[in-house]
């Protein structure tokens, strides 16, 4: 039995491989580049109260004031960040920057909340 006739690559098969090639790397840009694109909201509270929404791929500076609490809240390149505050410890400006649902930016003296919503969070779900 001669092995040589089934180890023949045609050149139908060369061209056939390349096409699958190139239709899958055509198939996977359209999949990954919507969910690259995911937008998010930026949902500032404060106190109880919802203070405002705001796109996060809209770059935008937000003053938040109410009697002597001052906040000063930055979006910018799809991350939010409390760029100023007047509270005494500064925890929330070194909360640093947030870009999805997975974390938040809380100040506790001055009562200000900043979370994302609608953009997918690094994790689905947490496992022990």
């Amino acid at each position: 039995m001669n092995k040589n006739k089934y180890l023949k690559v045609k050149k139908a098969d060369i061209v056939l491989a390349i096409l699958l090639v190139i239709v899958g790397l055509a198939c996977s840009f359209f999949v990954v580049k919507p969910l690259q694109k995911q937008t998010g909201t930026v949902v500032i509270y404060q106190g109880e109260k919802l203070f405002g929404k705001y796109n996060l791929n809209e770059d935008k500076s937000i003053d938040i004031k109410k009697g002597q609490s001052v906040n000063k809240v930055s979006i910018k390149d799809g991350k939010v960040q409390m760029q100023y505050s007047n509270c005494k410890n500064q925890d929330c400006i070194h909360q640093g920057k947030i870009s999805d649902g997975s974390k938040s930016i809380v100040c506790l003296p001055n009562k200000i909340v900043i979370k994302i919503e609608g953009k997918k969070d690094k994790f689905d779900a947490v496992s022990n």
